[in-house]
């Protein structure tokens, strides 16, 4: 089990590939993603990110 405590899912060139991005992570053993915004508008769509995928949160 590991633990991303720091990703940028809602920035690109991540984002252009969200599900396949927490796919490939899951699969590489990470369990839970912390995504983290960098402005008002970046920590919304974590947000959003984050209730579209169990274990990844915002």
């Amino acid at each position: 089990m590991y633990f991303d405590t720091h990703a940028h899912l809602d920035l690109p060139p991540l984002c252009d590939a969200e599900d396949d991005v927490v796919r490939r992570a899951r699969e590489a053993g990470v369990t839970h993603i912390v995504t983290i915004g960098i402005d008002p508008e970046s920590d919304e769509r974590a947000v959003e990110i984050a209730h579209r995928h169990g274990g990844v949160y915002a």
